[in-house]
């Protein structure tokens, strides 16, 4: 007889979070334990069948007296249904079984953003259709479609631009100076702490679906990139820029050769990630390299407690 059970993530069976590692980075155990640097607790609902774990979904818990929201995942990254079968049907249903718990379960708020199309939620009332701009990079020799981009790249290698993986000893008291500057420019406090960000670093050292690419000048921090890989998909998930150094288009150049580094490991799509509805300049750049509409749906619950708070 099946049943569900909600897990911590520090609980579960070494054999299902080998199983879960291995099968995606949004659903792995260490992207999933990162949220914890900010106050989440990373939790795993399972779908059981006698002593069996026959599918998961990973998530992030946030508490706040007296919400506790439920996100897979978190901040414009995605959920990852986790199955032992691959019948398209019986995914489904496992899918909506743990939804369906999950649901029950007293979260005042649940975020779950299915881009892959795991869970066939598009039924579902509490549903908000998403959208992203992605590029198809699979093509030899790959480069994007505008002149004036394929110009600024020129420039960047004339100006020796040099794009280097992110090194913790040499650049991340830089790197949070970078970031605290980007933030301030778009009139935000900045949203991760240091801790969360040297946490981020370790697991791109462990595991290779973390590109934090960067480029210096002259010993100062430029611009840094932060792509997660799930399978054949990159998200483009953050992007740190000084705005003093914008003549040497370095921010182009780390983009393109992170498109190159990730096409040749077998990535044939970049997501560009979410765009704010009124930043039209910001999508057109995005149109710039080839981005084309992707939509996903999203559920979004809330309980009369979330709506009220």
């Amino acid at each position: 007889m099946k049943s569900v059970e909600r897990c911590p993530m520090a609980d579960l069976p070494n054999s299902l979070r080998a199983q879960l590692d291995s099968h995606s980075f949004f659903g792995s155990t260490g992207f999933t334990t990162l949220w914890e640097s900010i106050g989440g607790t990373a939790v795993c609902w399972m779908l059981v069948d006698g002593e069996s774990i026959i599918a998961a979904l990973t998530g992030v818990e946030f508490r706040r007296r007296p919400l506790t929201r439920f996100q897979a995942m978190p901040d414009g990254c995605y959920a990852r249904l986790y199955a032992t079968t691959t019948v398209r049907d019986e995914r489904v249903k496992y899918g909506q079984e743990l939804m369906s718990a999950i649901g029950r379960a007293g979260y005042a708020r649940v975020y779950v953003a299915d881009y892959f199309h795991d869970l066939a939620l598009d039924s579902d009332p509490s549903i908000q259709q998403h959208e992203t701009l992605v590029v198809d990079i699979s093509a030899p020799g790959w480069l994007p479609p505008d002149a004036k981009l394929r110009s600024e790249i020129r420039k960047a290698e004339r100006e020796g631009v040099v794009v280097s993986a992110f090194s913790v000893p040499a650049q991340f008291d830089g790197f949070m100076r970078l970031m605290a500057k980007t933030e301030r420019r778009h009139g935000r406090r900045p949203k991760y702490t240091r801790d969360f960000f040297l946490k981020l670093a370790e697991l791109a050292a462990i595991d290779s679906r973390v590109k934090w690419l960067h480029v210096e000048h002259d010993g100062s921090p430029v611009v840094s990139h932060i792509y997660f890989v799930d399978r054949t998909m990159a998200l483009n998930w953050q992007i740190y820029l000084a705005k003093e150094f914008s003549h040497l288009k370095a921010n182009q150049y780390l983009m393109y050769t992170a498109t190159r580094s990730l096409a040749a490991s077998g990535v044939t799509h970049l997501n560009l990630g979410a765009t704010p509805p009124d930043a039209e300049n910001l999508r057109s750049y995005k149109e710039k390299w080839g981005g084309v509409a992707y939509t996903y749906p999203m559920v979004a619950r809330k309980s009369w407690l979330g709506r009220c708070l």
